[in-house]
C-alpha cells in the first residue's frame, strides 16, 4: 500500500486516491471537468481550510470508521434503492449523469421526507440520499439539477472535506472531556479553534455549493428548471415557486450585504450553505457566462452525435 500522505494541503486530492485507488476518475470518458464549472473562488477557500486542519490521515481514519459505519446499516434499513427496478428514473438519471461527468456512478437512496432534501454521504463509497417529497415533486429537469449537484460533490471529492471538518469537530468535543485538556481549555483555547475553523470550512462550503449548483445547469441543461428547482427548495412548496419575482428575490443580495452589525455578519459567516438569493444570483451569472454556453453548447453536440 503507497503511503499516506500526511496532509491534504498540497495536493487536495491525493488522499482520496490513497483510501480507494479503485474509484478514481473516469479520465479517459471524463465529458464535464471541474474546471467547466467550478467557482474561481474555490481552490484558494478550500486551500485556506485545509490549512487548519491538522493531522488529516487520522481524522479521516476515524470518520470512516465511527461515522459511516454508523450511517451506512440504517440507511440499507430505512431507505429504498434507486435501481431497475424501483425508482427506475431516478436511477436512469443517475447512471446518465455520471456518464457525463467521467464518475462512477453512486448508489442512490430515497428516504422518506416531507422535506426537499439531498446530500452525498461516505468516504470509501460514496452514495446519494434523495427525500421521498423531492423525487415525487420535482420534474425530470429539476431532478437532473439535483442529481447533477450531488454528483460534482462527488467528482470535486467535497465528501473527503466534509468528512474532515465533522471529524475535527467531534474530536475536539471529545478531547474537552480528558480533564488535562479541559483544565487548558479553560482559557477556551479549544473553543476558539473550533469557530475559527467552522468559519473558514464554511466560506469553502458555501462556495462550494456555487461550483455544485453550475455543475447541475450543467446536466439538466435548462437555468429556468435550475432556478425553480433552487426555488423550491426554498419554499418547500411548488405552487408558490410561480409567486417569486426573481429579480426582487435576488435584489435581496443587497439588503443582505447591508446588514453590518457585528451579530449579524457573524450570524452570515455562521452559514454553511449561501443565502438563496446569493445562490441564485451566482446560478444566474454562471449561466449567462461564455463558459457555461460553451460547455452546454459541447455537451449538446455530443448529444446529437449520440443519436445520430
Amino acid at each position: 500500500m503507497a503511503m499516506m500522505p500526511a496532509s491534504l494541503t498540497a495536493n487536495p486530492f491525493e488522499l482520496d486516491e490513497w483510501l480507494n485507488p479503485g474509484n478514481r476518475l473516469l479520465k479517459g470518458a471524463c465529458r464535464i471537468g471541474r474546471d467547466e464549472y467550478a467557482h474561481p473562488d474555490a481552490e484558494r477557500a478550500l486551500r485556506d481550510y485545509l490549512e487548519l486542519v491538522p493531522h488529516q490521515d487520522s481524522l479521516l481514519n476515524y470518520y470512516r470508521q465511527m461515522e459511516q459505519g454508523a450511517q451506512f446499516p440504517d440507511l440499507l434499513g430505512k431507505a429504498v434503492e434507486a435501481g431497475p427496478g424501483q425508482f427506475s428514473h431516478v436511477h436512469r438519471l443517475t447512471e446518465n449523469l455520471s456518464r457525463l461527468l467521467g464518475i462512477p456512478a453512486p448508489r442512490v437512496f430515497i428516504y422518506e421526507e416531507v422535506y426537499y432534501r439531498s446530500h452525498t454521504e461516505g468516504v470509501d463509497f460514496q452514495w446519494i440520499e434523495l427525500s421521498s417529497a423531492l423525487v415525487e415533486e420535482f420534474s425530470e429537469a429539476e431532478l437532473k439539477f439535483i442529481i447533477g449537484k450531488e454528483l460534482a460533490h462527488i467528482q470535486g471529492r467535497h465528501y473527503l472535506y466534509d468528512a474532515l471538518y465533522h471529524a475535527a469537530v467531534k474530536t475536539a468535543q471529545y478531547a474537552e472531556r480528558i480533564p488535562f485538556v479541559n483544565v487548558v481549555n479553560m482559557f477556551y483555547t479549544l473553543d476558539i479553534y473550533v469557530e475559527y475553523l467552522k468559519a473558514y470550512a464554511n466560506r469553502w462550503r458555501r462556495i462550494a455549493t456555487y461550483s455544485e449548483d453550475a455543475c447541475g445547469l450543467l446536466c439538466c441543461g435548462s437555468l429556468p428548471a435550475a432556478v425553480f428547482a433552487v426555488l423550491k427548495l426554498v419554499l418547500n412548496n411548488p405552487s408558490l415557486v410561480n409567486e417569486v419575482d426573481l429579480p426582487s428575490f435576488v435584489g435581496q443580495v443587497s439588503d443582505i450585504a447591508n446588514l453590518n452589525a457585528t451579530v449579524m455578519k457573524y450570524s452570515k459567516l455562521d452559514e454553511p450553505l449561501p443565502y438563496a438569493p446569493y445562490r441564485l444570483l451566482e446560478l444566474v451569472r454562471y449561466g449567462s457566462s461564455e463558459r457555461a454556453k460553451k460547455a452546454l453548447f459541447r455537451i449538446r453536440q455530443m448529444e446529437e452525435e449520440q443519436i445520430s
